[in-house]
């Protein structure tokens, strides 16, 4: 018993740190340890495998911090899209959040704030105002998942099931994040090759129309859809978002935008410097592949 009250203290200590309580200890069985060994006055010891339930205060600032990597994309290995693939490389600052979560926790430095689309600044809106460019063969989608509200009976905040099939109660509001003029997401953490863009990369896709319904979203699989080359090929295919070369000099112009973007994120904790000069290198080869006539 000892034992056990000295390890329920130190999940209380700990809990403390973390700024959440323990509700309950389970102990669903012991173990010893070098068959019951004796190890002086301590005597022997016995390992307790079980689970400590947490709860944790959503008032505290520190839990509530929410980054939208933006517009990341979702791989599929049986990819049906009408478009290309989202090509966003997002590992980077994978690396550079689990750096900051690691340093939150070892050495209680806060992470970087929380950025995601908002109600408040109009980055988080309806289908209509979203600002969704004209891009030849794809509208936005009008029609994002509807979400509906289920009433499972009064027992359900207990886990208890009373009315099954549940009754179908109103619609959630859906809302879209807003994009910039080249059709990119403008919230979020903006990946330098969304801050100095190639092309529009979304979170959707059509399905092909060798599949049918090419009118219907193909699961979660995101677009890359390349920016007109030149104003020409803009007025040709009436193309609402600015050309590459409408926007960038040249090969030295784009990459000391994509490095200043880069170094933005450095500074916000998104990106580790050590990462910058693989992010300019990919970045080389896109405007290499992107600003070639096709």
């Amino acid at each position: 018993m000892a034992r056990l009250l000295a390890a329920l203290i130190t999940v209380l200590l700990w809990s403390t740190v973390a700024e959440a309580g323990v509700t309950r200890l389970q102990i669903d069985r012991r173990e010893t340890v070098l068959n019951g060994k004796p190890f002086g006055a301590a005597g022997p010891y016995e390992t307790l495998i079980g689970k400590v339930h947490f709860a944790l205060d959503p008032s505290l600032p520190q839990n509530q911090g929410i980054v939208d990597l933006t517009l990341a994309p979702y791989a599929d290995p049986d990819f049906v899209g009408r478009a290309e693939m989202n090509t966003l490389v997002y590992t980077p600052v994978i690396r550079a959040l689990f750096r900051a979560l690691d340093r939150w926790v070892a050495e209680s430095v806060e992470p970087p704030a929380s950025r995601h689309p908002l109600l408040a600044d109009g980055t988080l809106t309806s289908v209509a105002a979203s600002g969704w460019p004209t891009i030849p063969g794809y509208a936005r989608p009008t029609s994002p998942m509807t979400t509906y509200r289920l009433d499972f009976g009064p027992e359900w905040s207990n886990g208890i099931v009373t009315i099954e099939p549940p009754k179908i109660g109103k619609a959630f509001v859906g809302l879209v994040p807003a994009v910039d003029e080249a059709g990119n997401d403008r919230a979020g953490i903006r990946l330098p090759e969304i801050a100095v863009p190639l092309a529009t990369h979304t979170g959707w896709n059509y399905r092909r129309p060798t599949i049918g319904a090419p009118d219907r979203l193909a699961s979660e699989i995101g677009s890359y859809l390349p920016l007109p080359r030149t104003r020409f090929d803009r007025d040709r295919t009436k193309d609402g978002r600015t050309s590459i070369a409408e926007r960038y000099a040249g090969m030295d112009s784009y990459l000391g935008r994509i490095a200043l973007a880069a170094v933005a994120l450095v500074d916000d904790g998104f990106l580790l410097a050590e990462d910058v000069p693989a992010v300019i290198q990919r970045a080389r080869t896109h405007y290499a592949w992107a600003a070639q006539a096709r």
